[in-house]
Parts: C-alpha cells; sequence; structure tokens
C-alpha cells in the first residue's frame, strides 16, 4: 500500500500538465444470466449511465471515479403452488440483476495519436441492486450488493482541447452474474 501510495504522489507531482475532466454517457447493459424456470419471461437488458469525474497521472495514465446506474431487469414467471411465498424464495437465484453504484478505474491509453485514442480500463466497481418478489398480494424484498472487477475497452476522438466523445465497452462480474455494456459519451477537459 506505501509503494502505491507512494507511486501515485510521484505521478502527480512529477506533471505539471495534469488536468480534470468530466464525463457522462449513455448505452445499454444486458445481464448475462440463463434462468431455468419454465413459463419464465425474462427482460434483462436497459439503459445505462453514468457520469463522473477523471484525473490525468501522466500521459497515457489516468483515475475515475462515477456513479454508474446498470438499469433494471425483470423476470416474471407463473406457477401454481399452495406456498407462494417458498415458490418466490426458491426461485429467488434466478433473478437476472443490473445493478447501480460507484465505480474507481484506472485507465490506460494503449494508442494515441493527435486525435485518436484506443484505452483500457481496470475498475472496482461497489454496487447495490433492489429487488422485488411479488406474488399476487405477497411482496417479498430485498436489496443485493458487492463489489466486483470491471474492464472496459474504449476508443475516444479529440474534437477540441475541452472536448473528446468516445465509444466504450464494458463487462462487470458481479457476484450475481455478468453484465454487459456498451456506452456512448462525452468528456470535458477543465
Amino acid at each position: 500500500m506505501k509503494i502505491f501510495t507512494l507511486a501515485i504522489f510521484l505521478l502527480v507531482t512529477g506533471q505539471a500538465s495534469a488536468q480534470w475532466s468530466a464525463f457522462a454517457s449513455i448505452g445499454k447493459s444486458t445481464a448475462k444470466h440463463s434462468v431455468n424456470i419454465t413459463n419464465a419471461q425474462v427482460d434483462n437488458t436497459d439503459v445505462s449511465t453514468s457520469f463522473g469525474v477523471r484525473y490525468q497521472l501522466s500521459p497515457r495514465w489516468y483515475v475515475a471515479a462515477s456513479w454508474v446506474d446498470l438499469g433494471e431487469s425483470q423476470v416474471s414467471f407463473s406457477a401454481i403452488t399452495p406456498d407462494p411465498e417458498t415458490t418466490l424464495r426458491q426461485n429467488a437465484g434466478q433473478l437476472a440483476l443490473l445493478a447501480s453504484g460507484v465505480d474507481i478505474a484506472v485507465e490506460y491509453y494503449l494508442y494515441s495519436n493527435d486525435r485518436w485514442r484506443m484505452f483500457a480500463a481496470a475498475s472496482l466497481f461497489t454496487w447495490q441492486s433492489d429487488v422485488t418478489l411479488t406474488s399476487g398480494n405477497l411482496n417479498i424484498e430485498r436489496e443485493i450488493d458487492g463489489t466486483d472487477l470491471g474492464l472496459s475497452l474504449g476508443l475516444s476522438y479529440q474534437v477540441s482541447d475541452r472536448i473528446t466523445p468516445y465509444l466504450q465497452v464494458r463487462r462487470y462480474w458481479l457476484d450475481a452474474n455478468d453484465v454487459d455494456e456498451m456506452n456512448l459519451g462525452i468528456r470535458i477537459a477543465f
């Protein structure tokens, strides 16, 4: 931990042209989960959004903090059962989860020229998802959370000194299921 802190300090203090930028994106997320329930209907995709800030450590290295909302998913099924609560609890593991939370990332430019940049990032995603299981008048509410790894690849084009649109694909390995996301965003340097 001391070596990591020292390395960050040296990178930050040794970089006179370091800068901050803000970013926002919108995209599509998909929970990668197979549901093994007869007569189940699964909606495992939604609109994703994110916004955050980014700090340049060196010409190729950045750190970023953002709020990521991968949307909501839904699994519905029908069953004839004398005990709906037990049936709901037994099938709770069949959910296809999307989540929202804080993403802390380290980003590296793999390729860079005057305008185009290809980047990769590794992140820790601290997420939470509210789940409601419903059968008739019965509602079972659960909160599921965790901290998991995410990886991304992206391509950006610098329009001006301050404005950079980008395209990014991400994969989060949540405890419950994997989530893939593709988004379009814009960064504004300040």
